[in-house]
This record gives C-alpha cells, structure tokens and sequence, in this order.
C-alpha cells in the first residue's frame, strides 16, 4: 500500500475512504518513502475461527522442496520447455508428500483442482486448507500426468542445526576434475556428522570447485552432496565419476546446508561449455 504507515501502526486497521476494513497494517519498507505493507483482510479472515479457539494459527505443510524449472531442466526431463508447475527438488521422507507418492523430479501442475504456476501459489493453496484435511493433486512424472491424493500435515516449526563444514583429504580423480571443474571425495560417517549430516548419508563430497568451470556454471556450492544423477543413486566419488564420462549434459540432485536448515537443489552439469 501507498498509505503512510508509522511507527507503531503495525497490527492496527487499514481503511478506505468508506470505512471498511481492508488490511491489517504490518510493515514499512524503510528503503522507499511512503510504501508499507498490509495483511489482506480476506486472508485475516480465513485464519480468524484458528485465533478464537486455538489462540494460534497452524499452518498446512506437505513436506516438499521445491527448485527453479529452468528450460534445461525441462528439457532433461522431457516437458515443454514452457510449462508451468513446481518443480520438486526433493521429498521429505515420511511426510504427507511422500505418504501421498510424490517423487523428486515431478512438476506439481494442480493442487486441490486448482493451477499450480509457481512456489507462491504453491504455498497459498496448502495453507488454506485445513490440517489433516485431504485433496487431490496432479504432478507431472516422466512427461506424464498422474493423479494423487494428499493429507494435510501441520508445518513443522523447528529448524535443523547448522554446523561448521569440514573437509577430510582424499583421492582424485585427475580427468574427471579437468572435464567438470570439481573436486570431490567420498562421504564418510565423519565428515558427514561435521557437516550435520546423518552419518548414513551417502553420496559425493564437493571439496571444492574452479571457477568459469562447468561445475561453477551449473551452481555448486563448496559442500554440497552430490547424491543423484539423472535419476540414479550416488553412493561414491568414484560412481560420480563413472556417471558423468560423455561430454553432454547432466541432471545433478545435491544435498546442501544452508541457515536455514537442510535443502536440495537439482543442478545441470553441462560438460560441453568446457570444451
């Protein structure tokens, strides 16, 4: 909104020249003059009947992460690059999305009958539905439609420790770093617990990376956890490496920390761009 809001306003009405209600004053954007931000009244009113009976709001949450649907992307998977969805990046073990059969990799079209564009809509759609309540949803799988049904879980309000990353020295494989622009070793339970891991997480150690390599291009970040590519399990440095042996383009699942917790990211590794 363009309607001054001072210190002190926020949680207080937003009104229009008739009188009536629109918002709930909530912030001011300190780096422009005369922009604040408003709770809409509609959405105050949908979480209302929460306030009175519970005195909180619980918030739906199905238990995905979800990635940028680039056209490369797309193209690995085998959709029009065009499309529009949300692109699961990975899948909380145990969690409504996972109990319902979503799958890494699949692109959420439609969420309790309605079009799914983005994260944003994405989000507004599951947190208006009521905890424990269940709706269909549609993903696309291998360029294929199929059609699920889901729970509402309540959203978790805790968030993962994160610990300072250590590396431990391993071999090379010399080709392979040359080809990709990275340097990786196994995980081992050690380095694993460091990097507040599960320790019977598996997968490739991004030591480190070159800068302007395609490793760099693709956007690895020092610690990440290399765990699939184009769909197949990484338990190794050297399955890594075994992977990714043809100068083409590469679909990479990386496990990573981040502050606000654990996160995944699917990466494509082009190898031509170095050649």
């Amino acid at each position: 909104t363009d309607t001054p809001i001072n210190p002190g306003n926020s949680g207080g009405p937003l009104v229009n020249l008739k009188g009536e209600v629109i918002g709930i004053n909530n912030a001011i954007d300190a780096r422009a003059q005369g922009i604040g931000f408003a709770i809409p009244i509609n959405l105050v009113k949908s979480v209302l009947p929460q306030l009175r009976t519970k005195g909180k709001v619980s918030r739906g949450y199905i238990g995905v992460q979800i990635g940028e649907l680039s056209p490369e992307i797309a193209s690995q998977l085998g959709v029009k690059a065009d499309i529009r969805g949300v692109f699961v990046a990975h899948v909380q073990p145990g969690g409504a999305a996972d109990r319902a059969g979503v799958k890494p990799y699949d692109i959420i079209t439609e969420f309790n009958k309605k079009n799914v564009y983005d994260g944003s809509d994405l989000i507004q759609q599951v947190s208006a539905i009521p905890v424990n309540d269940s709706v269909p949803m549609r993903v696309l799988r291998r360029g294929k439609p199929v059609e699920l049904k889901i729970k509402i879980a309540l959203r978790p309000t805790d968030v993962a420790d994160v610990t300072s990353p250590k590396t431990d020295p391993k071999s090379k494989n010399d080709r392979g770093e040359e080809k990709t622009g990275l340097l990786l070793a196994d995980l081992t339970p050690k380095i694993a617990r460091e990097l507040g891991l599960p320790p019977q997480q598996k997968g490739a150690h991004v030591k480190d990376f070159e800068s302007e390599s395609p490793a760099d291009s693709a956007g690895f970040e020092k610690d990440d956890i290399i765990i699939e590519v184009d769909q197949k399990k990484i338990d190794s440095a050297q399955m890594f490496w075994g992977a990714v042996k043809d100068v083409k383009s590469y679909l990479v699942r990386v496990r990573r920390k981040t502050e606000e917790g654990d996160s995944y990211a699917v990466l494509i590794l082009d190898l031509r761009k170095g050649q």
